[in-house]
């Protein structure tokens, strides 16, 4: 019987095919593109960058596609909301726990036009520490310097509204200061 003080908010499917197709394909295709040589009016300089962003492109863009690719077919949960805190699995950055007690405020806000809940935390750097994966650790590095906190959660990336998500967060945290 599931716990009734878990929240699961599933992820935003829609929104992760939206990215794959138009976005992650048709650039994939201009990196194929790119690389075929059919281009006999350029001067081999050319051709050779020409080539190599094919193939940047090809990587970046198929690693990007097989990332939305897996996100789809993995668990559906984007955000885990338990008693002691929660779990962002919605965004590549997402993945390690956080305790109620970390968290200073939570606020929502709109950056390139997605509306993103930002959560602010007492010790940001042991949050970052604590994250084993390089890649990620230079995410949250570069949402501290940006945007004031590591943690970063793009709400269209859930099945949820801006103020429901923060209506729930902001529940659960006064809930546990109040303990």
């Amino acid at each position: 019987m599931p716990n009734v003080n878990t929240i699961r908010i599933p992820l935003n499917r829609t929104r992760l095919l939206l990215a794959l197709f138009p976005c992650g394909v048709s650039l994939l295709l201009i990196g194929f593109s790119l690389t075929q040589n059919d281009s006999t009016f350029l001067p081999p300089a050319l051709i050779y960058v020409k080539n190599i962003l094919g193939i940047l492109g090809i990587l970046l863009f198929g690693t990007c596609s097989v990332w939305v690719i897996m996100r789809l077919f993995r668990s559906s949960e984007g955000l885990f909301i338990t008693a002691e805190g929660f779990t962002d699995r919605s965004s590549a950055a997402g993945g390690a726990p956080v305790k109620w007690e970390e968290i200073i405020n939570v606020e929502t806000r709109e950056i390139w036009g997605q509306p993103i809940l930002t959560i602010y935390l007492k010790d940001p750097a042991a949050y970052i520490t604590r994250e084993r994966n390089l890649l990620k650790r230079m995410v949250l590095l570069r949402n501290r310097k940006h945007y004031g906190s590591p943690l970063q959660i793009p709400i269209s990336n859930v099945k949820s509204s801006p103020d429901e998500l923060l209506q729930i967060i902001l529940s659960r945290l006064d809930a546990h200061r109040t303990i």
